[in-house]
């Protein structure tokens, strides 16, 4: 799709009319239902079932009793705070004061199954697994047969059951969730579980059960009905099993592969969860759960009542909960093209939440994912955020949340998403501009990084780049870029050459001068096809730090180690998507206890969408993947190895040792605008334990001129 063509379509849509669309209930009613609501009567909820609780039916000793007090009201604020927005926390203890206060609970002989419970899950939190586990087995072991609520033993057994491996491990994954599954509808169906603490219990059970295989969905959903359980837990049960049923009788295929009878199960599922769902929000209309997923069956074509479809439901969920975020995803799936909406009415309705102006909340918000959204369905890039209309209202929007007392401690994530999209918008005074209003401590810088990291940009290489082409040399770097992008490199070689060589070393932007200068160097060498060292030498020119800590040994040997906000670097080329990248590793791959899966990355946009080829210890498995997700591939490895990756439209393919792996389709094909993404190494962060090093030597790339035999495979699908 041309650009231009994409500029008007934009345009088109942000000025169309709303039509059918109103103001979103609850715009001007300053005393309307928020997650701010929400998270008080969440943290009066774990008061109760955790101090209050120990209170009254706890192992009391005078000997731990301060402790314990101490740890459980702190636990009722953290507990909170992991299940709400950050502009709805509340001040809380530290995890790591908590744990030692837990801890000398323990030593001072407390055996209470919640305290074990506590010391359990903050170990967990910490990611120490194995030390966390005898504890969370001993306190789900424990918890029935105290007078606990039956959530904390709940909470214990999906702890335990997250440890496990599936494969590995089903006999006792089946053990702890048939406890867990006797537990839920046991609480379920007592006669005291009511008011606000049915919203925790189901919202924590839809989660749980949506892992689970279909049929013990349903034996779930009929258990319940025979137990005769709480009226609108048993109706909101019985509206999602009744939407998951439909899908199950339809099958996944297009439409005309649906046999007749397909079509008739999905049907009277449908009308089932309608029925199951209207029934749930007539009992409780104040909650939005039941409107929410009434969306999902309105978009299936479920029984409608006069003058229903999905913006009606959607109304009624936000009546119940202003910023109840998966109404507005629901009823933006609904806008999809694909379900009879456009793009042009998901923009239309991101603008409607900007008029709302409550940026106490995160509506507003919505305008961005509107605009991604519309992106992504296009099968393309955020170039979306480039287009003046968007551009604009996207850069209202965060200012909004910039300026939000309540985003005071996300200032700088709002304005280094701000500054991504006007680096890649080629508005660079303006994100130079928006650079010196940030605060510059560490802590708000790396908030800044995760801003920037959620706009597509390489956070490191951005705020290196615009004091240079945002200040004084603005013009002449405009030009040259734009040689640059048109393939006259030798131009733009030649402008930044002059720059380094007279800029002072402590001038703004300097470094980024020889950092653009060695880019170029090396992009004009790959694009005459030659075979390109770009291993980094002391002074890491053109590579950028996404992620733990990285130095150059006296042998020029790359070493990576991981921390806990990941491993990353990246080099600042784009080499498209035809290339061959080549180095050899070492690694340690014995030590069973600690993973650590380091690797290729191969298209970089931000860390949760990074692509990469990891070798994962001590699984003995490659993975080709998401940073944060994996497709196994048999491929053996020795943790001293010779890597060979090669990338073609999209397709990735390996050779590890000589030994070659199919093709794994790792990118989006087509899109409105070019590919634009990056290469480096790092380690899987599923797979990522502190401490753990990784060297990298002889790194080589290449364009590829041939199609490899691997594209000609039919290729998985990440």
């Amino acid at each position: 799709m041309p650009k231009w063509f994409l500029t008007l379509f934009i345009a088109v849509a942000l000025c169309a009319p709303a039509r059918s669309f109103a103001v979103i209930p609850g715009t001007g009613d300053p005393k309307v239902y928020t997650q701010l609501d929400y998270a008080k009567e969440l943290l009066a909820f774990h008061q109760r079932s955790l101090s209050e609780a120990y209170q009254s039916s706890g192992k009391r000793d005078p000997k731990w009793d301060a402790d314990v007090t101490k740890l459980l009201d702190g636990m009722a604020k953290f507990f909170t705070n992991n299940a709400v927005h950050e502009r709805a926390r509340v001040p809380a203890t530290p995890r790591d004061e908590l744990e030692k206060t837990a801890k000398a609970a323990l030593d001072e002989g407390c055996d209470d199954p919640l305290v074990i419970y506590c010391y359990g899950a903050l170990l967990d939190e910490r990611n120490a697994k194995d030390e966390a586990r005898p504890y969370l087995e001993r306190a789900a072991a424990a918890m029935p047969d105290s007078h606990y609520p039956l959530i904390r033993a709940i909470y214990a057994n999906e702890r335990l059951i997250s440890h496990l491996d599936k494969n590995r491990n089903a006999p006792d994954i089946a053990r702890y969730w048939k406890v867990e599954e006797d537990e839920w509808l046991a609480a379920f169906s007592a006669a005291d579980l009511k008011g606000f603490d049915r919203r925790v219990y189901y919202d924590n059970f839809a989660q749980v059960i949506a892992t689970k295989p279909f049929e013990e969905r349903r034996v779930f959903y009929e258990r319940l009905k025979e137990l005769k359980g709480e009226p609108w837990l048993t109706n909101m049960v019985g509206g999602r099993y009744h939407i998951d049923a439909a899908w199950e009788a339809r099958g996944s295929g297009w439409a005309n592969s649906v046999t007749e009878e397909g079509w008739k199960q999905f049907n009277a599922h449908l009308s089932a969860s309608y029925e199951c769902l209207k029934k749930a929000y007539e009992l409780e209309p104040k909650y939005p759960e039941a409107a929410t997923a009434m969306i999902t069956v309105m978009m299936g074509g479920g029984a409608q009542g006069p003058n229903e479809n999905p913006r009606t439901w959607f109304d009624r969920a936000v009546q119940g909960q202003f910023d109840y975020m998966e109404a507005y995803s629901a009823l933006f799936g609904a806008m999809l093209p694909r379900w009879g909406g456009s793009h042009a009415m998901m923009l239309a309705f991101g603008r409607e939440c900007v008029a709302t102006k409550r940026y106490d909340t995160g509506v507003p918000y919505q305008f961005i994912w509107a605009a991604r959204t519309v992106a992504d369905d296009m099968g393309g890039r955020p170039y979306v955020f480039t287009e003046p209309a968007v551009y604009k209202t996207a850069c209202e929007v965060l200012d909004g949340y910039a300026a939000s007392p309540l985003e005071a401690n996300s200032r700088e994530w709002y304005q280094g998403f701000k500054v991504g999209i006007q680096y890649q918008s080629g508005k660079f005074t303006d994100a130079l501009a928006t650079m010196k209003q940030m605060r510059t401590d560490d802590k708000h810088m790396d908030s800044a990084y995760r801003g920037l990291n959620s706009a597509h940009q390489i956070a490191s290489r951005v705020l290196a780049a615009v004091p240079l082409l945002g200040g004084e040399h603005a013009a002449e770097l405009k030009t040259a870029e734009e040689s640059a992008a048109a393939g006259k490199l030798d131009d733009a070689i030649k402008t930044y050459d002059a720059l380094a060589t007279k800029m002072m070393a402590d001038e703004p932007g300097a470094p980024f001068a020889k950092m653009r200068l060695q880019e170029l160097k090396w992009q004009k060498a790959f694009n005459a096809g030659e075979e390109v060292s770009i291993q980094p030498d002391a002074t890491q020119l053109g590579w950028y730090r996404i992620g733990g800590e990285w130095k150059v040994d006296p042998d020029g040997t790359l070493v990576g180690e991981s921390e806990e906000g990941g491993l990353g670097l990246v080099c600042g080329c784009n080499f498209g998507d035809r290339f061959e990248i080549s180095y050899a590793i070492d690694f340690d791959v014995s030590d069973p206890h600690k993973s650590f899966s380091p690797g290729t990355i191969v298209s970089y946009w931000d860390w949760d969408k990074a692509k990469g080829i990891w070798l994962g210890a001590p699984w003995h498995k490659m993975y080709f993947g998401q940073a944060k997700y994996g497709w196994p591939m048999d491929i053996p490895f020795t943790g001293k190895d010779r890597v060979d990756v090669a990338v073609w439209d999209g397709v990735a393919g390996v050779s590890m040792n000589g030994n070659a792996a199919i093709g794994v389709q790792i990118q989006q094909e087509g899109g409105p605008e070019p590919r634009r993404s990056f290469v480096g190494v790092g380690a899987w962060e599923f797979a990522l334990h502190v401490g753990k090093k990784a060297r990298f030597k002889d790194l080589k790339i290449k364009k590829l001129t041939e199609a490899p035999e691997f594209t000609r495979q039919r290729p998985s699908g990440l």
